[in-house]
């Protein structure tokens, strides 16, 4: 049967579409922008592209992070398997990470899911075995290199494969680390509970919130910018870090996502008259619980002549006062 061209315009104007609402991603390999045609694979072979000539194309992630996707194009048999490959000097290369094996079912592209550990630096192969085809095209400047047969996991070995003018149809998405913006509010209830929305970057993949070395009890976010996390219980008067993990990391302890485990220091209420008592308990963070009187005091006249809790104690926000007017 003879296989005819096909053109990547679409896949990357519609498939990376899937990506478009999650975090901000970096792409490496080939750009897709050109025709390619099934290629046969007489060996059992990992290959990638070595040069690319269009402009803005990465040979290599230029960030650490994880790949959460990628894609091929034209390609046709299998499996195939992407393949993280490390520059290990003179030549040689280290496969570092592997994708599970996929079989396409279409020859105008597949978009599969990953997560895989990257460095910058770090390139990406393809495993592809004997009579299957993938996707190739002749271009001017590109290059692909590679090894027959296939690289084994962790093996380290110079290329034996090299092909000036030809690019191969895939590439990989990369995503960041996390970056953790502002946090809101920056404290809260000391026994926990309070809901904090957390503002940043790159959330896609969220795996866990934590304040300090504490697990958020519960979180949401809406995979790009915005996590709201249930705060643990805290130690008094602590500050906790908050950190965000996602598939492609952890972000860093910064000044500005710094969570407080915080109190109500009771106030001295004794002589105030009911309405100021009132406001100092609110102001403070601790409510009221119930107002006594003595003999024939009045609301409006009395003042405070006994409290619950000693004047400077530093007790859980909303702890309840009772108070006595005399």
């Amino acid at each position: 049967m003879r296989l005819g061209k096909w053109t990547a315009a679409a896949l990357m104007a519609s498939l990376c579409m899937a990506g478009s609402a999650q975090a901000a991603t970096v792409t490496i390999g080939s750009p897709l922008s050109t025709v390619f045609a099934p290629s046969e694979i007489t060996s059992s072979s990992t290959l990638f592209n070595s040069a690319l000539p269009e402009p803005g194309a990465h040979l290599t992630s230029p960030i650490d992070g994880a790949i959460v996707r990628w894609r091929l194009f034209a390609a046709q048999g299998g499996p195939f398997a992407l393949r993280v490959l490390r520059p290990a000097g003179s030549g040689a290369y280290t496969a570092v990470g592997t994708s599970a094996a996929v079989t396409p079912t279409s020859l105008s592209g597949e978009v599969i899911n990953a997560n895989l550990t990257v460095r910058a630096g770090d390139t990406i192969g393809i495993d592809a075995p004997k009579g299957s085809r993938i996707g190739g095209a002749t271009v001017g400047g590109a290059a692909l290199s590679g090894w027959k047969p296939a690289l084994a996991d962790a093996a380290t070995l110079a290329t034996n494969v090299a092909q000036p003018g030809v690019e191969l149809s895939f590439n990989a998405d990369v995503q960041p680390p996390p970056t953790i913006a502002s946090i809101s509010p920056a404290s809260g209830f000391v026994r926990g509970g309070t809901v904090v929305k957390i503002l940043g970057a790159d959330f896609a993949g969220l795996t866990a919130v934590h304040f300090g070395a504490k697990l958020s009890t519960s979180t949401s976010t809406d995979g790009a910018g915005e996590i709201l996390a249930v705060a643990p219980p805290g130690k008094l008067g602590a500050a906790a870090d908050v950190t965000v993990t996602t598939v492609a990391g952890t972000s860093p302890v910064s000044a500005v996502a710094s969570f407080n485990s915080t109190a109500c220091v009771v106030p001295k209420l004794k002589g105030r008259k009911l309405k100021s008592a009132k406001r100092r308990i609110r102001k403070a963070g601790c409510k009221l619980r119930r107002v006594g009187r003595r003999r024939d005091a009045r609301a409006n006249l009395g003042r405070v002549v006994a409290q619950s809790h000693n004047p400077g104690q530093k007790v859980p926000l909303g702890t309840k006062l009772t108070i006595v007017l005399g």
